[in-house]
């Protein structure tokens, strides 16, 4: 539709007369709004961790848990 260059700017022909008048231009408008008000936004939900119960779980059924420095390591971290 926009070739050659297929560009979304498209100068205008300068012998083309605008028809579009003001009130159809505004009835346009009012009508994207009135369909805009009908669409269901998406929901508003903030990523947060959920806690565990500290009471029933245990630390090793935690994700938050990291390994210790005690933990094996890869022979390529040890070098002098």
């Amino acid at each position: 539709y926009y070739g050659p260059d297929f560009s979304l700017h498209v100068t205008p022909n300068l012998t083309m007369e605008n028809l579009n008048t003001r009130q159809y231009l505004e009835s346009v408008k009012q009508q994207v709004f009135e369909h805009l008000k009908m669409l269901q936004g998406a929901p508003g939900i903030q990523m947060d961790q959920v806690p565990y119960d500290v009471e029933t779980a245990s630390p090793e059924e935690s994700a938050d848990v990291r390994p210790t420095s005690e933990g094996s390591q890869h022979q390529a971290e040890l070098y002098d």
